[in-house]
């Protein structure tokens, strides 16, 4: 598993500054497009990991478009808690975003984030479309978030794979121990693990 190689790196060996040569798991966007060319089952997941709060499913055909998924830490207004991801390593459609929202709409979902490896995955028509769907409210709290998100492995390589660059969203509970994640103190508590 890439999460626990990638833990294993954060908690063992950069902490006592042991080099290690770990391939097969991205560390630039070269490589992850090595990846997802050799093994787009395996990118799927990679990528979903990247998301704090995500995890990728563990049927990879037939899911029907949702790759991974992940829990807020409190409900909507509507009572939603449940948001799910799909991953587009390659060429990424129109149909496949109306492919997605269809799946946030039978799944009655909060929000939905959309990965590509690629910034110019995603045409105007779509980040328009995606727009359109509006934005929720956690219960009790006054800011909104986007129902759909795009969010770009490329850029997120740009910015030295920082975990703030993510989408735009409320706290998520950890999906291992069921716990309230707080967004902010992510990279601290990573690092502290």
């Amino acid at each position: 598993s890439s999460f626990a190689v990638e833990e294993v790196m954060k908690r063992r060996l950069q902490r006592h500054n042991v080099p290690a040569n770990i391939e097969g798991i991205p560390r630039d966007l070269a490589g992850a497009r090595e990846v997802a060319g050799r093994s787009p089952f395996k990118f799927e997941s990679w990528a979903i990991f990247q998301v704090p709060g995500l995890v990728p499913n563990t049927m990879q055909v037939g899911d029907g478009g949702v790759d991974g998924q992940g829990t807020l830490a409190d409900r909507t207004e509507a009572g939603e808690d449940l948001v799910i991801a799909q991953v587009k390593a390659g060429k990424a459609t129109p149909g496949h975003l109306r492919d997605f929202l269809f799946n946030m709409r039978e799944r009655r979902v909060a929000a939905g984030i959309f990965i590509t490896l690629s910034n110019d995955q995603v045409s105007a028509p779509m980040r328009r479309t995606a727009g359109a769907q509006g934005k929720f409210r956690i219960a009790g709290h006054a800011e909104e978030y986007p129902r759909v998100q795009f969010w770009s492995l490329e850029e997120w390589f740009q910015q030295d794979k920082d975990p703030r660059f993510l989408p735009h969203r409320p706290p998520m509970t950890d999906p291992y121990s069921g716990k309230k994640m707080v967004r902010d103190l992510w990279s601290r508590e990573r690092d502290d693990i």
